[in-house]
């Protein structure tokens, strides 16, 4: 192919060929002596009227050029998603290694176990409580507890307890807590008041007036201590919430 028409096609396509303005002195020249010339042979340019009229050229290129395009959006697309997930998994982690705060109240009246949120250090409502709960066993039994035992657990045990964020160990030791809160004497039932007391316990908490079980107890679901104080005709959905216990305590009797 001749130079002049090789420049001209790649003008006539946009391409600016560059010509090097220096001649290297050791380089080796790329035509033979001029001795060893015959007559100059000259080729007529071929002529080109538009330069439509070169088709296959311009379709390479495009065929070139397009799946570049292609790639460059699937590679943006997937490091938008690559960032979203990062951002996500950024903010599971965040929200994983929150340390875990909780204060739960444990009452033992007789074959019953009383448990409710605490969340301050002192139970204000400690003298009203101990009274409900004792009218509650009367209303079960008819007779007065012979047991009672109350204790408190917190999680962390400790301000700087290292694993404050761990869900499982928060369960387990809550579940040890509470295997020894049922014992001696030996008690099934668990009064929970509020959904509070036992999400620490259970996965989905019951309804109200629902029954869980937390093998081998039964977990009772009830509305707060205090609700029942505010609204004194909540008590009588109460008495009804509490036949199923008062009949298994009946059957045990």
């Amino acid at each position: 192919m001749q130079e002049a028409l090789r420049l001209e096609m790649l003008e006539a396509i946009g391409v600016k060929p560059l010509l090097p303005r220096y001649r290297f002195t050791l380089a080796k020249n790329s035509q033979p002596p001029v001795e060893q010339l015959g007559e100059p042979i000259v080729d007529e340019p071929m002529a080109y009227a538009d330069v439509s009229e070169i088709p296959a050229i311009t379709e390479d290129i495009s065929a070139d050029v397009a799946p570049v395009s292609s790639r460059s959006a699937a590679l943006s697309e997937e490091l938008s998603v690559l960032d979203s997930i990062k951002h996500t998994l950024a903010g599971t982690t965040a929200e994983t290694s929150k340390p875990l705060r909780f204060r739960l109240r444990f009452v033992r009246v007789g074959e019953l176990l009383m448990l409710l949120s605490q969340p301050a250090l002192e139970w204000k409502e400690q003298k009203p409580a101990q009274q409900f709960f004792q009218d509650i066993y009367w209303a079960l039994s008819g007779k007065r507890a012979e047991f009672w035992n109350e204790a408190q657990f917190e999680w962390p045990p400790s301000k700087q307890f290292p694993f404050a964020a761990d869900v499982d160990m928060a369960r387990q030791t809550l579940l040890s807590f509470l295997q020894q809160q049922m014992q001696q004497p030996p008690a099934q039932w668990v009064l929970a008041w509020g959904e509070e007391a036992v999400e620490q316990l259970l996965d989905e908490a019951a309804g109200v007036g629902e029954v869980a079980f937390c093998e081998p107890y039964k977990i009772l679901q009830l509305k707060p201590l205090n609700s029942y104080w505010q609204e004194p005709q909540s008590k009588a959905l109460l008495w009804q919430q509490l036949q199923v216990v008062r009949k298994a305590m009946s059957i045990d009797a």
